[in-house]
């Protein structure tokens, strides 16, 4: 039995965009990821986000090895411009459904395909840090990365990946900055369920949404 939920208009937040955040231990993050897209039902297409360039290449093989249909992006100077270019336009043309990247492609890269953005890694600041000596949580970045879905109006999903109490806190610092709720997804049998459940109706509900502005536009 598949659980099915509602989406209400007080979920729907900067610019309608669900937010969750689930606790995984650090070895095992990867491992979820891949059990989360292999278990999706929809064509969307999905970002990952990391930290830097040397957990990005982890990330990229290990999913290969799962079989995924994945890409990498990031701005080393192992990867020339116009390979970045070049993997770009293959993302836009559905060449793979994951893409991983850094921040690099946090602003400016908008396409409607996206239905979902995970940070695998939480974007820190590496200009400031808490009393305990952790990195505050990077709020402008975490705006710009999790933006990457939920294009031109529609609705999208981001999923926030954290390992330790403090990044937790990271995670209550974005909720008190931006007045949101990041809800937590709970480890339990029917979990993929739910988040195809809400890409499945986030899809539909963009669908209804164009069609719309199509019949005023057609008026």
């Amino acid at each position: 039995t598949v659980l099915r939920l509602t989406l209400s208009s007080k979920e729907l937040k900067l610019e309608g965009l669900l937010q969750f955040s689930r606790r995984c231990d650090a070895k095992g993050k990867i491992d979820y990821v891949a059990k989360l897209i292999k278990n999706l039902d929809n064509d969307m297409q999905v970002i990952i986000f990391v930290n830097s360039k040397k957990f990005a290449d982890v990330v990229v093989n290990n999913l290969k090895k799962e079989g995924l249909s994945v890409g990498l992006l990031t701005g080393s100077k192992d990867q020339l411009p116009h390979e970045r270019a070049a993997r770009l336009n293959e993302f836009r043309e559905g060449k793979f459904k994951i893409l991983i990247t850094t921040n690099l492609l946090a602003k400016g890269f908008d396409q409607r395909t996206i239905g979902l953005v995970i940070n695998l890694d939480l974007p820190r600041d590496y200009s400031t840090q808490s009393e305990g000596g952790e990195r505050k949580v990077d709020l402008a970045t975490y705006l710009h990365r999790i933006g990457r879905t939920g294009r031109y109006g529609d609705t999208g999903l981001a999923i926030n990946l954290y390992t330790t109490e403090a990044e937790r806190e990271m995670i209550v610092d974005i909720e008190k900055h931006y007045g949101v709720q990041i809800k937590e997804l709970s480890k339990e049998p029917k979990e993929f369920d739910m988040v195809n459940d809400y890409l499945d109706q986030i899809e539909k509900r963009n669908k209804e949404k164009r069609e719309e502005l199509d019949e005023k536009i057609n008026k």
